[in-house]
């Protein structure tokens, strides 16, 4: 159920990550997006679609060390 409502309302998440996400938990999205380690098929899953427009919309509002 929670993950129907997240994959209809991508912004909340965004908007959640951006307001309360501490840093240590952006880096390590970005290590796991860089690895890809996240998924074996990314482009079938709406995972995915979530996961990189977190971390994009992150790598654009704060300044990571």
């Amino acid at each position: 159920m929670v993950a129907r409502y997240l994959a209809r309302k991508p912004n909340f998440l965004k908007r959640w990550f951006k307001d309360n996400a501490p840093n240590d938990l952006i880096q390590e999205c970005i290590r796991i997006q860089e690895q890809k380690e996240y998924l074996s098929k990314p482009r079938a899953s709406l995972t995915h679609e979530m996961f990189n427009s977190i971390v994009q919309g992150h790598s654009a509002t704060r300044d990571l060390p």
